[in-house]
């Protein structure tokens, strides 16, 4: 009965036994993924809660290091600094909590409402601490505030919100639980399903394709096999047959006539002849574009063309009738590999690929080659015939693009994107630097390493879009690790281009340079003391130099006084030495006067008694001389005794004008120093705030370009 059924009917009805299994699996596989998306959906209202719960013990840690600020505000300004944050941060907590409270669980409401109490308390706590601040300043806030009632407040609202998120993690996990038991069960249904039904459908299908298929087929393959042999004296089998075998067997009924016809033979030796001509055509066509060398099975060289021989560097003279192991290193010739190699090739097995081959002299060379077996009319190889390509400059420039690369990736961090800005890959630096492990990373998104505020800004979307437009982008970057520290890198996003000049995805390679920009705020600070202690030093020049002027001119004023001194000193010895002629004249008149008296003495002797009065007087008048030249003698002792001393107060009045001299000489040039040290130092202090100027300048510019 079935052998009269259509073999396209014998396959549909397999087909549609397969077809009722697979519809059966997916109806299991259906139920299955709705419930698994059920627990998916519950577990993501869960995580929500917990989101919730997470942002809104944020927003409670930053409300109370606002309120520490009020407590330290010393002013009207500081308390506005902490209290706007503060009282919007308040907002933010009562609007998360209304949004929270929506998908609360219903076992939960209960503790939500002491949660929301908790909310509402804590709120107005802060709220009063904002306006006392504002009123009365930070120590009024610090008063209402800094004590343990505030304290008891937060820890009860933090203490709800802990219960609430706990209560949160354990609904993940109880779903997340019946979500994989689930999971479970359905895998060994379908397993258990797919395996039976498979096993059902194969026995069925093998059954009636090996005994109503395959057999009759096989049949009419060895018949026709026979045929081929010559043996044209059986009749067809399966001709009854109602099936498409049948109707095979009666066509290889007029296959076996066909086959007596002499015209049949004639049209395929013409249908052959083409074909020999055709494949002749491809052959030449092959020698005159590739290198071409023929072997013999042992491996000898019967021929090349001459693009072989030119890549090669030989004659064919040089090469025929020697074997192919005169293009490979020694070492590589005597290997089992090398032998290994040619016995495949024997046993009539094609080989192609990449080879590294010795030119004449040695030169080394790479080649895309294939080896051939050439069969006989018998299918048994009787040549070896090689088509090759030289790739030498192909392969030295892909192993230097190789080398370039793996120099970059030992160097620096690189990280590969999709255009959608997943993360394809990145290196061991990049991962170490930002803290992660490859799986964290592998499939999420560049903002992971953005703070939140910059990768929510229209400048973060216009980055990616113009890396999609393929443009490149290399500068400073601020990034955020794991623990969410801050890092500066020097980096550039690199769009690659496929062979259609479309970007594919995107490289990064970057650099740190957090100590750069660290050490560059230092710097424009210590420039900036360094130019406040020039300008301080530059004051003190400046008052040194002014007291310096005082200096010289009151060197100058004893220099001429001195001068002046010396001058007297000098005219004091002038008039010593006419004091001398004085005294030297007076010393002449007592002199002739004692002459004059002894003369009268004289004569007053040669009067007599008449001369005696005269005699007196004479002698008088003697003595009177002799007192004269006496106190002539002291004086010019005396006189003497002065001109010695105005001698050595003239001398010492010189060295003094000397000294005075040499005085204002260095006074003049100290001044003149200090003058251009203060002219110095002022030009230092100007340099020193432009260097600080320039070096904050530089810092913002390079922060700028984040």
């Amino acid at each position: 009965m079935l052998e009269n059924i259509k073999i396209t009917r014998k396959i549909g009805a397999i087909t549609l036994l397969l077809s009722t299994l697979a519809i059966c699996l997916a109806l299991l596989g259906y139920l299955g993924l709705e419930s698994y998306r059920q627990a998916t959906a519950e577990i993501q209202l869960a995580a929500q809660r917990e989101a919730y719960g997470e942002r809104v013990n944020g927003l409670v840690y930053a409300v109370v290091m606002d309120s520490r600020g009020l407590y330290m505000a010393r002013d009207a300004a500081e308390v506005e600094k902490y209290a706007t944050p503060l009282l919007k941060n308040l907002e933010k907590i009562k609007s998360q909590i209304s949004s929270w409270e929506p998908i609360v669980r219903p076992e939960s409401k209960e503790r939500f409402q002491n949660l929301k109490k908790a909310s509402d308390e804590f709120i107005a706590f802060r709220t009063e601490t904002v306006k006392r601040a504002i009123e009365d300043g930070g120590d009024a806030a610090r008063a209402y505030g800094d004590n343990e009632l505030n304290r008891k407040n937060r820890k009860a609202f933090n203490e709800t919100l802990t219960d609430i998120a706990e209560d949160s993690r354990v609904a993940i996990e109880e779903t997340a639980k019946t979500a994989d038991a689930m999971h479970d069960r359905l895998v060994m249904i379908i397993v258990l399903s797919t395996g039976l039904g498979v096993l059902l459908c194969a026995t069925a299908s093998v059954f009636i394709l090996r005994r109503y298929i395959s057999r009759p087929l096989l049949g009419i393959g060895q018949y026709l096999r026979q045929l081929a042999e010559g043996k044209l004296d059986q009749d067809v089998p399966y001709q009854s047959r109602g099936d498409e075998v049948g109707e095979m067997a009666n066509s290889v009924v007029s296959l076996r006539k066909n086959l007596l016809n002499e015209r049949e033979l004639s049209a395929k030796a013409e249908i052959q002849k083409r074909k020999d001509a055709d494949y002749l055509s491809q052959i030449m066509a092959i020698r005159k574009s590739q290198a071409v060398i023929e072997f013999n099975l042992d491996g000898t060289i019967i021929g090349a063309n001459d693009q072989f021989l030119n890549a090669m560097g030989y004659t064919a003279g040089e090469i025929e009738g020697r074997h192919h192991s005169i293009f490979v290193t020694p070492e590589y010739a005597a290997s089992r590999d090398y032998a290994s190699f040619w016995e495949k090739l024997r046993k009539g097995e094609y080989d192609r690929g990449e080879y590294k081959r010795l030119a004449k002299g040695g030169r080394e060379i790479w080649i895309q080659a294939s080896y051939n077996p050439i069969l006989d009319h018998e299918g048994k190889p009787f040549k070896i015939v090689k088509f090759a390509v030289d790739v030498t400059d192909e392969k030295i420039r892909n192993a230097d693009f190789e080398g370039q690369i793996n120099a970059i990736n030992k160097s620096q961090a690189v990280i590969h994107f999709n255009m959608d800005g997943t993360v394809i890959k990145a290196n061991d630096i990049f991962l170490n630097f930002m803290g992660y492990s490859l799986s964290e990373v592998q499939g999420k998104h560049h903002r992971m390493f953005v703070d939140q505020a910059e990768a929510s800004g229209k400048e973060y979307q216009d980055f990616w879009e113009n890396l999609r437009n393929g443009k490149f982008d290399a500068r400073v970057f601020k990034r955020v690790t794991k623990s969410g520290r801050e890092v500066w890198i020097q980096a550039s996003y690199n769009p690659i281009f496929d062979l259609n000049g479309k970007p594919f995805k995107v490289v990064k390679y970057a650099s740190d340079v957090t100590e750069m920009i660290n050490l560059t705020d230092q710097t424009g600070a210590n420039v900036q003391s360094v130019a406040a202690a020039t300008e301080e030093l530059a004051a003190s020049i400046g008052e040194i130099s002014s007291n310096m002027v005082s200096s010289k001119q009151a060197t100058d004023e004893i220099v001429e006084k001195t001068k002046v001194s010396g001058k007297a000193s000098d005219r004091l010895v002038d008039t010593t030495k006419q004091m001398e002629t004085i005294v030297s004249l007076i010393r002449d008149i007592a002199d002739q006067v004692n002459l004059l008296a002894l003369n009268a003495t004289i004569e007053a002797a040669r009067a007599g008694e008449a001369g005696k009065g005269f005699a007196v007087v004479a002698s008088e008048v003697k003595n009177l001389a002799n007192q004269t030249a006496q106190a002539t003698d002291d004086i010019a002792r005396e006189i003497s005794e002065v001109q010695s001393i105005s001698g050595e107060v003239a001398q010492t009045v010189r060295e003094i004008v000397n000294s005075a001299d040499s005085v204002s000489h260095y006074v003049n040039g100290v001044a003149s120093a200090i003058e251009e040290q203060s002219i110095i130092i002022k030009e230092i202090s100007a340099n020193s705030q432009n260097t600080s100027d320039a070096v904050m300048q530089i810092s913002d510019r390079i922060k700028k370009k984040n």
